[in-house]
């Protein structure tokens, strides 16, 4: 925990962190792009609302979501991105080192995540999927 708080510290300005959460969205929108027709299936939607009343930062998109997989794996193999493993096409996407979503601890406290794939929550594909840890957080 102490050496992964000391290399978010190195994330020098809020709007950096929240690049990070931004290239994210990007990054998987990625997935979804049309070569042939220079286009994505669907409009690329990213919001990012700052309260600074409350003290938050929430970022929406409509990319793909994540399966308990993939957010188990973003906290228990840092350093290990998935994106690395893509091949060629992982060339396109910014990030390939696997901390970017560990960056909140240079600036928040906490870390909400929640995720949702299509499908239909009758076979509970779209169910939710909510994760929280905390910058003091090493384990669970």
């Amino acid at each position: 925990m102490i050496l992964i708080n000391n290399v978010a510290s190195r994330y020098l300005s809020p709007s950096r962190i929240i690049i990070e959460f931004v290239d994210n969205s990007i990054d998987d929108m990625e997935k979804l792009y049309d070569a042939d027709t220079n286009s994505y299936p669907r409009e690329v939607i990213i919001n990012v609302h700052i309260n600074s009343k409350k003290n938050y930062v929430r970022i929406v998109d409509n990319a793909n979501g994540m399966n308990r997989e993939t957010l188990t794996r973003l906290v228990s193999n840092i350093g290990d991105s998935s994106k690395r493993e893509r091949g060629r096409e992982s060339l396109k996407v910014n990030g390939r080192f696997g901390f970017g979503m560990q960056s909140f601890r240079a600036a928040a406290h906490r870390l909400n995540i929640i995720s949702r794939q299509g499908g239909d929550d009758r076979d509970g594909e779209g169910s939710l999927l909510k994760m929280s840890f905390t910058r003091e957080q090493s384990e669970d």
